[in-house]
């Protein structure tokens, strides 16, 4: 499991179902080009001068033997006793998903006997850097998702109940046809 998985399920369940259970690929959509397109440094611009970390990792891989996740933060920003992954995105609001892939990245440090304190999340078209603190209550969330993307993974196909904006965009639509009722999108 990955903090794509991570970030997927959180978004909808069912995109986890399609391409780790179905192997299906999503469709590339005009907001997914553009999220690759985003220069990420730009947010160390905005973070050594405010933080100043000690180090910066870039792309650092991430593994947890005890639960068999991986994951690639932007960045590892390592402090005097503690460390902080950040994420970039480039979408004009905070997203529920984006908070969760951080909080993936901080139980696999923690796994890793590093000490996560906090996910940052930086929002390059809100020019914005958002922190979150990693507590016990987070961990466990992130917990309680990873067996529930693994009951996904073993062929449970979720249902899904969500706000029809979320598929819009979506490069399963096409597979998954919701069943639009107002403003709710039923799968």
């Amino acid at each position: 499991m990955t903090g794509i998985d991570v970030k997927h399920f959180t978004y909808c369940p069912l995109i986890t179902y399609y391409e780790r259970v179905m192997h299906f690929r999503e469709r590339v959509t005009e907001a997914m080009k553009k999220g690759e397109e985003v220069d990420k440094d730009v947010a160390l611009q905005f973070v050594y001068p405010t933080l100043k970390p000690k180090e910066v990792e870039r792309k650092p891989f991430l593994f947890s033997r005890k639960w068999r996740i991986s994951g690639v933060p932007d960045f590892l920003l390592i402090f005097p006793g503690y460390v902080v992954p950040l994420d970039v995105k480039d979408t004009d609001k905070v997203n529920r998903d984006h908070k969760l892939q951080v909080f993936f990245y901080c139980l696999i440090l923690e796994e890793n006997g590093k000490v996560p304190k906090a996910g940052f999340l930086y929002y390059t078209s809100l020019k914005k850097l958002v922190m979150y603190a990693y507590t016990a209550d987070e961990r466990k969330e992130v917990i309680e998702f990873l067996a529930r993307i693994k009951n996904i993974i073993q062929g449970k196909r979720p249902k899904v109940r969500q706000p029809v904006s979320k598929c819009e965009n979506c490069g399963f639509r096409h597979v998954c046809k919701p069943t639009i009722r107002g403003k709710l999108a039923y799968a």
